[in-house]
């Protein structure tokens, strides 16, 4: 992550290298119907209130964060992640080593 992203919280983060990580999927088909679910975001298996919650995690604090299609996330998350998903991994403070030698 650059320098710049890292700085400011998440969802700054992700809009400067990923935007298109917001963007609704155009064809997301949910049990026949058309319309399309929003991006669900999870921290870990813990789904989070939405792509706004990403504004109150620092992005010095996450690891990694990977994106799921809709099938993808239907197939992990089940029919409440529909529209895609984010799952977020983040620093566990209690594993941090003194150095980062030790990682």
């Amino acid at each position: 992550m650059s320098s710049n992203a890292r700085q400011g919280d998440l969802y700054q983060a992700i809009r400067s290298l990923r935007p298109n990580f917001f963007m609704t999927p155009s064809s997301v088909h949910s049990r026949g119907s058309t319309a399309s679910s929003p991006l669900a975001v999870y921290i870990g298996r813990l789904r989070q209130a939405g792509v706004e919650s990403l504004r109150t995690i620092s992005a010095t604090s996450v690891v990694l964060v990977r994106y799921l299609d809709p099938t993808a996330s239907q197939n992990e998350f089940g029919q409440m992640a529909s529209g895609g998903a984010l799952v977020i991994t983040l620093i566990d403070p209690t594993k941090l080593p003194d150095t980062i030698g030790d990682w």
